[in-house]
């Protein structure tokens, strides 16, 4: 059944936001969760078969955890109220792309089974296809400089590795982020099902099934796209 979200856990995250961010990104949350339609992308990728050709950002990167010392560098580069909250909240774990200046020019988290609940009491939402041989990358984040230099691509394919355990990777992206869903693609992320969030009065009705259609772009890969696992029936929460 889908889980109820209470009023305590709206004021929460909304709280976040307005502390954090601003407050256009504040109106434009209250506004889509008072009446919107979006679709998202569940993307899976099995991490047992090898990844080739694995993808290459323009520039040098390396991948490793987030250290306490990289937070003011990322707070200066002022991300979304959310994406700070998640940082001072402590949720592990946390990876950074740095370049050969030690820049920080991508964040991601990459979050086990075993915290499961725990990115469920953030995102208030169900957690498709996120089983126990599974791991999630959640809140991705490309500094504004850094952008189409290919980067996401090379640090995702690289941070869902990082989890040796895991056989399967997750992400979610929003369909019309043409630019995220290329570089999931080149990190072997192809579609699994198509989440469908309808709010109405700040009640979400959430549906998955499998993809009408896929853009033209998902057909440039030699893989064709994993087969998409029979749909379970529509979720509300208040």
């Amino acid at each position: 059944m889908g889980h109820q979200l209470s009023i305590a856990a709206k004021l929460r995250i909304i709280a976040t936001i307005a502390k954090d961010g601003d407050r256009n990104e504040l109106v434009t949350h209250l506004i889509n969760h008072f009446y919107s339609t979006e679709e998202c992308y569940v993307l899976r990728r099995d991490l047992l078969a090898p990844l080739v050709p694995r993808p290459q950002a323009k520039i040098p990167i390396t991948v490793r955890p987030l250290e306490q010392k990289d937070i003011p560098q990322i707070a200066a580069e002022g991300p979304t109220g959310l994406l700070l909250g998640v940082i001072r909240a402590g949720v592990p774990q946390c990876y950074v792309a740095v370049t050969k200046e030690n820049e920080i020019c991508y964040l991601q988290w990459l979050i086990g089974p075993e915290h499961r609940e725990r990115l469920r009491r953030i995102r208030f939402r169900d957690m498709y296809a996120f089983n126990d041989d599974t791991v999630m990358l959640e809140f991705a984040f490309t500094f504004k400089r850094f952008r189409g230099l290919g980067i996401m691509g090379a640090a995702l394919a690289d941070i869902a590795e990082q989890n040796r355990q895991a056989h399967w990777a997750v992400t979610y992206v929003d369909r019309g982020n043409v630019a995220s869903l290329r570089g999931c693609r080149a990190a072997g992320f192809a579609p699994y099902m198509l989440r469908v969030d309808k709010w109405r009065f700040f009640r979400l009705i959430e549906s998955v099934h499998s993809p009408q259609s896929l853009e033209s772009f998902w057909n440039q890969q030699a893989e064709r796209p994993m087969k998409i696992t029979p749909a379970p029936q529509d979720r509300f929460s208040s």
